[in-house]
């Protein structure tokens, strides 16, 4: 803020802690609630979650570079052997789970703050129902694959989602089902845009895209800003009895923000594509579960290295019908990025734009079945987030 001439009073502020600070984020209506051993921070910015919040707690700053890193989205806690031994958020007395919701409160996801993170070579695995969140209050760093794609099926079991991708457990109060499962044989696959479950050939998961065949839900939902970062939805399942197969799951979700600079090196592979059905030798099988949706935001640049992958594809079916595309979203002031576009690229809301080839939101592919789902989208902007003024700083207040 700057002094005018309009008034011939200010105030003037010094900003003595990096903890408490006018004009960011959580000046502007960030909410955070502890209750029990639980901490919610109800974002003001959609679904970008601002780490420097007071009241939330920190992992402090951590490198991984070898062996297994383990993210468990529902106790909000982390392991880096064979998750025998846990790492949590405390408070000194007792340990904490942190959860980071939407405005609208819809969508939780597991909110990992670190002062610093750096994520090299390891393996990572995510667990649990809601989507991850890893959010640094200074640089972040990934050369790996986090992996959230919905869970490819053979029979006549649907397919979970996956994390964030089957929220219908936690009662939010979004839509009957928000969760992103595909439907046993016969069955509706659960979420929003979730395929009709059909004596016959299944529909297939919508989400930034729509999917082939009947929907059970309401097609295409969210919007490609993913102010509400939904996961996808699931496939309906195929005929029940011989010849009939189950739809399979959505992609779930994640969020990576970096208060200073986001990186992700060559290695660096993010995927929350929908789950395959892809039962061989039946007739009848079920829909592709949707792809879900990926939030990348940095405070400054970010830094996106031409090798690096980002994946929200809906799922294929074998003989059954293609999922919608999911959603992913890039909010920097800057990016740096030497890789090639994809010019001109209409998207599954009807936008055009030109798409970095490192991004896939295609739609799910049908292998002898009916129809193909659509392109999902993408979407860039400033990000609106950003960090304390250093201690010391001087505000002036007109």
């Amino acid at each position: 803020m700057k002094a005018g001439s309009r008034s011939s009073t200010c105030l003037v502020l010094c900003v003595c802690a990096a903890t408490w600070f006018v004009g960011g984020a959580a000046a502007l209506g960030d909410t955070v609630t502890k209750v029990g051993d639980t901490i919610t921070l109800v974002s003001a910015n959609g679904s970008l979650f601002d780490p420097y919040t007071e009241g939330l707690l920190s992992f402090g700053s951590q490198t991984f570079s070898s062996g297994t890193l383990r993210f468990d989205t529902d106790n909000v806690r982390y392991s880096t052997d064979d998750g025998s031994s846990w790492t949590y958020l405390t408070d000194g007395s007792q340990n904490i789970k942190q959860y980071g919701r939407s405005a609208n409160e819809y969508v939780e996801l597991g909110f990992f703050v670190f002062d610093e993170l750096d994520i090299g070579s390891v393996t990572v695995t995510v667990t649990g129902a809601r989507g991850l969140a890893l959010v640094s209050r200074g640089g972040l760093t990934l050369n790996t694959t986090i992996d959230v794609t919905g869970q490819t099926i053979t029979g006549n079991t649907g397919g979970d989602g996956g994390p964030g991708g089957h929220q219908n457990a936690l009662g939010l109060p979004a839509y009957n089902d928000t969760g992103g499962d595909g439907g046993n044989q016969g069955t509706d696959g659960v979420g929003p845009g979730r395929g009709d479950g059909f004596f016959g050939l299944a529909g297939a998961g919508s989400y930034g895209g729509t999917g082939a065949g009947s929907q059970a839900g309401v097609g295409e939902y969210g919007t490609r800003q993913l102010t509400t970062l939904y996961g996808g939805s699931g496939g309906g399942g195929g005929k029940t009895g011989s010849g009939g197969a189950a739809g399979s799951g959505a992609g779930g979700s994640i969020e990576l923000l970096s208060m200073a600079t986001l990186t992700l090196e060559s290695s660096a592979r993010l995927y929350a594509n929908g789950g395959c059905a892809c039962a061989a030798g039946t007739t009848y099988n079920g829909g592709g579960g949707s792809g879900g949706g990926i939030i990348l935001a940095a405070a400054s640049e970010f830094f996106l290295n031409s090798d690096a992958r980002i994946q929200a594809k809906g799922g294929n079916s074998a003989r059954g019908r293609g999922a919608g595309g999911g959603r992913v979203a890039f909010y920097c002031d800057t990016l740096t990025y030497s890789g090639t576009y994809n010019s001109g690229v209409t998207l599954g809301d009807g936008s055009v734009a030109d798409v970095p080839s490192v991004v896939s939101i295609s739609g799910g592919v049908a292998g002898e079945g009916d129809g193909n789902g659509e392109i999902g989208t993408w979407y860039q902007a400033e990000c609106p987030v950003e960090p304390p003024p250093p201690a010391g700083t001087m505000i002036v207040i007109d």
